[in-house]
């Protein structure tokens, strides 16, 4: 049985590092504290989504943000084996099919991992990413990606790229060519369209998310600067979440709220027709064709944005007076 909850980590420095609410960087703290280690997502220096492993606090900062690109996980389930052999704790993150495919090479249930999966709204193309990147550098070195920048807050979240000569690119997802690619669900790698590890076939002992529907649900929590939502699959993924619920503002919410606000628990992202059109052309030719089937979803981010700036300067306006 799926036990759920909203939570949001009291540190609001660590939330605000965060995609959402802050839950992963307690659970890693825990594994830490406890001489474990931990297995999770960066960066690498040419900006290609990797495994990767922290045996100290701060090295899961790196870890902390959303990705929404592929990761490869390289050597990292032999490296896990082998601290859990060692009687080491792990922590273990990644999409439910990596979780999955962690388990199946494992091949047996160690009591030292914990398991924690992410809701996957599906996973972009790594081609499709390095075109974009291509395109956005402009001859520049990037010194930092933030897919989730919550300078407008969690709800109003941003892409954000910096770059060493000191300019930085921001722009709302709606008006971003890479992301409105993503979440209108035209560059997701093919086996998304059919994923077999939703809610209750999830094989992690946590998954963690976004409770996008925080705000107007009764009873739940919520904060501007984003809500995680906390799914509970085994009693060992119990274990760690008492360990830290007193790090955090959490209440028990039922499963079936989540059902129209996160979609993704529960079924896999429809593949638009537009889809195989976008893999047929050639890929100097990719972004310009999702700029051309994502244009609706631009004009209403554009109109969307010069709203926002219109109540910006008139609340400025209204505070002078």
């Amino acid at each position: 049985m799926i036990t759920v909850y909203t939570c949001i980590n009291q540190d609001h420095k660590i939330q605000k590092k965060s995609s959402s609410g802050g839950v992963f960087y307690l659970l890693a703290r825990e594994i830490i504290k406890n001489g474990g280690v931990v297995f999770g997502v960066r960066f690498n220096e040419r900006w290609e989504a990797i495994h990767t492993i922290a045996q100290e606090l701060d090295d899961v900062y790196a870890m902390l943000g959303s990705k929404y690109v592929q990761s490869s996980v390289g050597d990292t389930y032999c490296q896990a084996e082998k601290y859990l052999k060692d009687g080491r704790y792990v922590l273990f993150s990644g999409t439910p099919c990596q979780i999955a495919g962690l388990l199946a090479y494992l091949g047996t249930d160690y009591k030292n991992l914990l398991s924690v999966s992410v809701v996957c709204h599906g996973v972009p193309s790594n081609q499709i990413w390095k075109q974009y990147l291509q395109y956005i550098r402009k001859g520049r070195e990037i010194s930092k990606i933030n897919f989730r920048d919550k300078t407008s807050g969690w709800l109003d979240y941003k892409i954000k790229i910096e770059f060493t000569d000191g300019t930085t690119y921001l722009q709302s997802r709606g008006m971003d060519v890479f992301m409105r690619g993503f979440l209108k669900n035209l560059s997701l790698r093919p086996s998304c369209y059919q994923c077999p590890f939703k809610a209750e076939v999830n094989q992690a002992d946590i998954t963690l998310g976004d409770h996008w529907g925080a705000k107007e649900q009764e009873g739940a929590v919520y904060d501007a600067m984003g809500v995680s939502l906390v799914l509970v699959h085994t009693s060992k993924g119990n274990a760690y979440l008492e360990a830290i619920k007193k790090y955090l503002e959490i209440k028990e919410i039922p499963l079936q709220s989540l059902y129209s606000t996160n979609p993704s628990l529960f079924k896999s992202t429809e593949k638009p027709e537009e889809r195989d059109q976008l893999f047929d052309r050639k890929e100097e030719e990719r972004l310009t064709y999702i700029a051309q089937v994502t244009k609706r979803t631009y004009i209403q981010a554009k109109k969307n944005q010069i709203k926002r700036n219109i109540r910006a300067i008139r609340d400025k306006i209204l505070l002078k007076k």
